[in-house]
């Protein structure tokens, strides 16, 4: 028999809960990318579709996920009977290590994703440092990273390629920090010749990146969201409604 089916709603949850797990053992976001990415894989293969009937084992995939995710890719592991009792007493230490075997078969050992930051930083990296400073560089990068964070636990975007939400991610944060759109051009012309993508295939994405970091916006509080240049810059979303955007306002409609 089988327990209530996992839904789009079930699994932006589940997402949630692995990237709050990350946040209170103070890993890297990159490191829930990576468990949630697993799950989603898992789930997507033939031994994961049975789970997806039943929430309380897609639970117990998401704690292999996790529990898997840290070890390949944090310096101090979580062991599988600290793992277990975050199922509140449902699962054993050794339910956690059997799930997770069936994950890494599913997987076929693939464990190392290639996350849309990475994407991020490798198509910046195409910039030589003479032309784009340390300071706007890494606000670059810390305004994709704001909206790559925001679109961890939504199941829209995980149906897109991690090289395309990074690069949205990239081009947005790009046409928001440039007054004058400079630098946005300057990564159009170089990143998308290399990878022979169009622009105007990302402008839906790039929109609803906009959407998404607007929707979540009211409820973010200030200080968490990236410094730019200094510390006087605007809130990220106010800051993106000032380049030359192709969407000069950020709607507000958008339910998730």
């Amino acid at each position: 028999p089988f327990g209530q089916p996992v839904d789009a709603i079930a699994r932006s949850a589940i997402a949630d809960w692995c990237v709050k797990i990350m946040d209170v053992c103070k890993y890297q976001r990159e490191t829930a990318y990576v468990a949630i990415s697993y799950l989603d894989r898992f789930m997507a293969s033939p031994e994961g579709h049975s789970i997806l009937l039943d929430r309380s084992l897609f639970q117990l995939a998401a704690l292999a996920s996790v529990y898997s995710a840290v070890k390949i890719n944090e310096q101090q592991v979580l062991g599988s009977t600290f793992i277990a009792k975050l199922s509140n007493g449902e699962r054993t230490s050794i339910d956690v290590e059997k799930m997770e075997l069936r994950l890494l078969q599913a997987l076929e050992w693939r464990v190392n994703p290639p996350t849309p930051m990475a994407f991020v930083q490798h198509h910046l990296a195409l910039i030589p440092w003479t032309e784009l400073d340390t300071l706007t560089r890494q606000a670059v990068i810390d305004l994709a990273r704001y909206q790559l964070n925001a679109c961890l636990s939504s199941y829209e975007f995980a149906l897109e390629k991690a090289s395309m939400v990074g690069l949205a991610a990239l081009l947005n944060a790009a046409d928001s920090i440039s007054d004058d759109g400079s630098l946005l051009d300057q990564l159009e012309s170089l990143i998308l010749k290399v990878t022979g993508i169009h622009a105007t295939s990302l402008l839906t994405l790039r929109k609803k990146l906009y959407e998404l970091i607007s929707s979540k916006e009211s409820s973010t509080p200030l200080s968490s969201l990236p410094t730019l240049r200094n510390p006087s810059a605007p809130s990220l979303t106010a800051y993106m409604k000032t380049g030359r955007s192709y969407f000069p306002l950020s709607p507000r409609t958008v339910q998730l």
